[in-house]
């Protein structure tokens, strides 16, 4: 199958069973909450284009997206940041990205909650 999913068009190419396994392409995202996206722009391994089509998408079906692409980090820049003073004005930039996604996907929380 994945043969014929590379050599047609995707879309025509995968079974209705199969179709689950592919929710950005098949999904219906109508009733979706509002969705954070947190993606590195230097992720090399998840194309950064996934997020935006992934983006593109929600928001063509009318979720409240809200997103964070943080231009220096790289594919789990935000679990892999141990012990970090948010207030630390010396830190590296990585981890002042990481820890500015993590404080968006914060807030981000706080407002959809209320």
């Amino acid at each position: 199958m994945s043969h014929s999913i590379r050599s047609q068009n995707r879309e025509a190419s995968i079974p209705d069973s199969c179709q689950r396994l592919f929710p950005v392409t098949f999904g219906d995202f109508a009733q979706l909450p509002p969705t954070f996206v947190l993606h590195g722009k230097n992720d090399t391994a998840v194309p950064f284009q996934s997020s935006l089509s992934t983006v593109e998408k929600l928001r063509g079906s009318g979720v409240d997206v809200t997103t964070e692409f943080p231009d220096d980090a790289e594919h789990g820049f935000d679990i892999f940041l141990g012990d970090v003073d948010l207030e630390d004005a010396s830190s590296p930039v990585t981890v002042k990205s990481a820890i500015k996604g993590l404080l968006s996907v914060l807030a981000f929380l706080n407002r959809v909650a209320d």
